[in-house]
């Protein structure tokens, strides 16, 4: 299984380097943006990740096997931003 960041959807929580500090990293000159150290987790750190896809207050971190389709990546994207989301499912 792979994991991925959408960072037009990132907030900096840091809640990913807190629940899997082996696989991503909130460093401060990046302005806390999520860093992803690996994209293949071995299974010893699986279930963290998934955690932090859980977790993740923004949706910036998908599972491979639970992707958000595009559409609604924009209408997040545009939520973040301020806006009403245009076609919640």
């Amino acid at each position: 299984m792979k994991f991925s960041a959408l960072q037009s959807m990132h907030v900096a929580s840091g809640i990913c380097a807190l629940v899997a500090p082996r696989m991503t990293r909130n460093p401060g000159e990046n302005g806390g943006f999520v860093e992803l150290l690996q994209y293949q987790p071995s299974q010893a750190d699986w279930q963290a990740v998934q955690e932090t896809g859980h977790l993740c207050p923004s949706g910036t971190i998908q599972l491979d096997k639970h992707r958000i389709p595009t559409a609604l990546k924009a209408d997040r994207a545009e939520n973040a931003a301020g806006s009403e989301p245009t076609d919640w499912p």
